[in-house]
């Protein structure tokens, strides 16, 4: 009786440890973007304290929808952030790190073409049969942009607006203002190359 209880208070305490843990990582990410709600209208929405916070607020007359998502991977589990920015494009691209696309058993890819990074990374960007797109890889803030998002999944670029998805290793460090800030400026850029 006497291991079974021994047992049954590891693992409470073990349980109560990693959920402790899993409570301050997001609050120190909900501080952080208290920082947005500071310097663009919105609000932080939490439905829970085990819960990852959401920003949803307008920069510049734009809606925008900061958010977090995970998924398992061969390495664990990976954890996303997701931005959605009502930022609409005549033209529809996507953007992808091959690596990720790899990963994801995309399939096969058609009407592409490959980029590299200064990093030797690769990404690919289609469709590649549209004028305006292939006009957007000589443009050089979509190498600034490939630079800067070393750990993106995608962007995608619409009528309905831009999404956007990259994979953070430190949520805390990767919300942290300064550099939110100049991700959501390199993402305002691109968007509007792509017009």
């Amino acid at each position: 009786m006497l291991i079974f209880i021994t047992i049954f208070s590891v693992i409470l305490i073990t349980w109560i440890i990693l959920l402790y843990i899993r409570k301050s990582l997001w609050d120190v990410v909900h501080r952080n973007l208290l920082a947005l709600e500071d310097n663009f209208e919105g609000k932080i929405i939490r439905k829970s304290f085990l819960a990852s916070p959401v920003f949803h607020g307008s920069i510049n007359g734009s809606q925008i929808t900061l958010s977090f998502s995970s998924a398992k991977s061969r390495d664990g589990r990976i954890t996303y952030l997701n931005i959605s920015y009502d930022l609409p494009t005549e033209t529809s691209l996507t953007l992808s790190a091959k690596k990720w696309l790899e990963e994801q058993k995309a399939g096969e890819l058609n009407d592409y073409s490959t980029l590299e990074n200064d990093y030797g990374e690769n990404y690919i960007i289609r469709p590649i049969s549209d004028n305006k797109v292939i006009k957007l890889i000589e443009n050089p803030i979509l190498l600034e942009f490939i630079n800067e998002f070393r750990d993106l999944a995608y962007y995608f670029s619409g009528k309905t607006g831009i999404l956007c998805e990259y994979i953070v290793d430190q949520a805390a460090d990767a919300t942290k203002f300064d550099h939110l800030k100049e991700r959501l400026i390199l993402i305002e850029k691109l968007t509007k190359a792509i017009q």
